[in-house]
């Protein structure tokens, strides 16, 4: 179990991050191996990161992996509850998408290009557990685009 848990209500122990927010919280509650852990997870969109930049979000699911075990239960913040495994695999396609987009920005493509690139279709694709057609408007992967990547 991670050191930094700690105890805040009767069998539920937490801890704070920052990923999506300066202020994502992380809840077990070990009895039944359950693990909430808000928007730094959304098994229903595309990955947002808006305040921690990617090393906050890879610092937030290793965390997130260090606690409980491999059969724990990840309740998201939005979309189905999932394992370990689906939450590496989340992990890897943010990394995915995120290094296609620093590679396309330093070969000197725009926003536009960026989110016209079959590569970034395919990466953002990967996101879509729920089979939404469309998944993404144009204004989001846009969006998504222009996320803080640090």
């Amino acid at each position: 179990m991670s050191k930094s848990l700690k105890p805040v209500i009767p069998d539920i122990l937490a801890t704070q991050v920052s990923s999506h927010s300066s202020a994502d919280w992380i809840y077990f509650h070990p009895r039944s191996n359950s693990l909430f852990v808000g928007d730094i997870v959304d098994n229903s969109w595309h990955p947002t990161f808006y305040a921690g930049g990617i090393s906050g979000f890879n610092a937030a699911i290793n965390h997130i992996l260090a606690i409980g075990n491999e059969d724990s239960l990840i309740v998201p913040g939005h979309g189905k509850p999932s394992h370990k495994a689906s939450l590496r695999r989340f992990q890897q396609n943010t990394n995915d998408w995120v290094q296609q987009i620093e590679s396309l920005i330093d070969s000197g493509k725009s926003v536009e290009q960026i989110t016209q690139h079959p590569q970034i279709a395919e990466r953002v694709a990967r996101f879509n557990q729920e089979g939404k057609s469309p998944f993404l408007p144009p204004k989001a992967l846009i969006n998504l685009s222009n996320e803080p990547l640090p």
